[in-house]
């Protein structure tokens, strides 16, 4: 049996990015916002680039998505994280 937080030996190379602060704008991949999709119909995602966007209706870095009206969409967030985020 494994300790609390002790993990199997294995890392994978998304394991790796993901805890790196090189790059703040991870971008959820295609097949994991899929399924999430098919289920909850997103229509707004509020912390994004134009390239990681995955709603038609979006919020960049300069539009300040938490400043702005969310009112009834279905919001599916993938928040930028990392050393470099105040």
């Amino acid at each position: 049996m494994r300790e609390s937080g002790e993990r199997s030996g294995r890392v994978s190379p998304l394991d790796a990015y993901m805890a790196s602060s090189v790059d703040h704008d991870w971008e959820t991949p295609d097949e994991v916002f899929a399924d999430l999709h098919a289920e909850f119909e997103f229509t707004l995602d509020p912390c994004c680039t134009p390239e990681t966007a995955k709603c038609d209706a979006y919020f960049t870095p300069e539009d300040d998505g938490l400043a702005q009206d969310w009112g009834r969409e279905r919001v599916f967030m993938n928040p930028p994280y990392g050393r470099k985020i105040g």
